[in-house]
């Protein structure tokens, strides 16, 4: 089962589009397209608020039950106990929402890898749990059905393939292990596993951003490198001289506002800000959408009713689509 799932994880990383992480609130639109017009997608908030592993959990119970921990939650965030819940309050409560996925995902990770169970990993016990499936020749040991995995036999059955893939993981364990004793304890393999959640660990974020895009192998990411990763489409009708409006946009934004020092390219620094822009702008933006989604009195605050009342603007069930259901049932 462990095998399957790292496949799945594998194909997924390398098909990855290089993306903003948005303060890491959600991997989901907040409306129907990457413009942000169209229908407003209710999973946003609930992931933005929750988090993404609280969020799902959420997803399988009934309104009644959303109701009875939603309000469980009101008094976690309402830290001085005035009965009310302030944007400040609101904001701090979601930049730990978001980063406890990333705990909880190292914790089950230590399982799987701490053979020894000192709570540490070592760079040997994570590459023989990660990478298992190999021959001590560094190819695919014969685990695979090649008729459920066909494109993933083709592409990465080659030791070429590993190779780079341990050395990349190697130097992101490197840079996670903080205080350099050859392991790595629990919020250190967070930082290794999900480095965008910590500050010190977002430089892995730009190299490795630089290192998919970059084609001249300069180390830096060239206007046109920084557009290859549009529709071919796209990329076809801007080389004909009938640019969409969209990429002129994003020609601007390259010139404008990611590349800093105005050299016609990107490096780690300036590829760090375009990908991770300032988390508290998001935080800040998605609280203030809260407030106003639920705020009936209007006075900048949340009181545990109000946020009852706009339960499913917080937290997901599987009884309701944005409330709909609920709405029918009075």
């Amino acid at each position: 089962m462990w095998t399957v799932f790292l496949i799945a994880g594998l194909l997924a990383a390398s098909n990855a589009k290089v993306k903003e992480y948005d303060g890491v609130l959600s991997d989901e639109e907040h409306f129907g397209d990457e413009e942000g017009e169209g229908e407003h997608n209710s999973q946003y908030d609930h992931e933005a608020f929750l988090g993404k592993d609280e969020a799902k959990k959420f997803d399988d119970l009934s309104p009644d039950e959303s109701k009875d921990k939603l309000g469980d939650i009101h008094g976690k965030i309402d830290n001085d106990s005035n009965g009310q819940v302030s944007l400040d309050e609101l904001k701090k409560w979601m930049a730990k929402a978001q980063h406890r996925y990333a705990e909880t995902d190292a914790k089950d990770n230590m399982e799987n890898y701490d053979k020894d169970d000192d709570k540490k990993i070592t760079f040997d016990e994570y590459k023989k749990g990660a990478y298992g499936f190999l021959k001590e020749s560094g190819e695919l040991k014969d685990v695979f059905n090649p008729d459920e995995y066909p494109k993933f036999q083709k592409d990465h059955a080659d030791n070429e393939y590993y190779a780079k893939s341990i050395a990349k993981d190697e130097r992101r364990y490197k840079a996670a292990d903080k205080n350099g004793d050859s392991s790595l304890d629990a919020d250190e393999l967070a930082g290794f596993l999900h480095p965008e959640t910590k500050e010190d660990m977002r430089h892995i974020n730009a190299i490795e951003t630089i290192e998919e895009m970059d084609k001249d192998g300069d180390n830096q990411i060239s206007l046109d490198e920084f557009l290859a990763d549009l529709s071919p489409d796209d990329i076809d009708a801007n080389k004909s001289g009938d640019t969409p409006e969209w990429i002129q946009e994003e020609k601007k934004n390259f010139t404008e506002v990611h590349d800093t020092n105005k050299d016609g390219k990107l490096d780690a620094e300036e590829v760090k800000r375009w990908i991770f822009p300032a988390e508290e702008d998001y935080l800040d933006d998605e609280a203030q959408h809260l407030l106003k989604e639920a705020d009936a009195n209007n006075d900048g605050q949340l009181s545990k009713d109000e946020m009852l009342e706009k339960y499913d603007v917080f937290v997901g069930s599987q009884a309701t689509d944005f409330g709909e259901m609920l709405r029918d049932e009075l």
